[in-house]
């Protein structure tokens, strides 16, 4: 087989299995119910964090009208300020590590059809082809296992074997 031809039955299987909308709207309903369990997931840890930042500040709050009414000696109270603002900053860290931004995702319909557009125009069809296929394994019977990634969330499936004579 010549590359041009691998790429033509490549093409061609991508565009009638991996691009068709019996696969595209099951996996990308997988993609975007993931993508709102991990929101979901973060917002609940950011609340957390949250609640923890204000109860930070209440106890410094009350630390230093305990070092102002003078019932406690200074240096205690100034270490334990101390203590609570370096936790403050830790939990600052975390919180901006769970920095939640929207997720949108492309009509489906529009991401296939660019996605078959891409494959049709001789300019983009390699690099098509290289953003949707991982891998291709060629057995000795001349059975091909094709791994792709459909780039919406990063999320792998691979193909079954796809023979040869199913690409022509």
């Amino acid at each position: 087989l010549h590359q041009a031809e691998v790429e033509k039955q490549l093409t061609l299987w991508l565009k009638t299995s991996v691009l068709t909308p019996d696969f595209l709207e099951p996996y990308f309903t997988r993609v975007i119910e993931a993508a709102r369990a991990l929101i979901a997931k973060r917002e609940s840890s950011a609340m957390d964090i949250a609640q923890k930042l204000r109860q930070a500040d209440q106890r410094i709050k009350r630390l230093v009208d305990a070092l102002a009414d003078g019932h406690m000696p200074g240096d205690v109270i100034r270490d334990k300020i101390h203590d609570e603002q370096r936790q403050k900053r830790e939990l600052e860290s975390q919180r901006s590590v769970l920095d939640i931004r929207s997720i949108s995702f492309p009509d489906l319909e529009t991401f296939r059809r660019e996605l078959e557009d891409a494959l049709d125009n001789p300019e983009t069809k390699k690099a098509a082809i290289r953003s949707l296929v991982k891998s291709i394994t060629i057995a000795p019977d001349a059975a091909l296992t094709i791994e792709y990634i459909v780039p919406t969330g990063g999320h792998v499936d691979s193909a079954t074997s796809v023979k040869q004579s199913d690409l022509d």
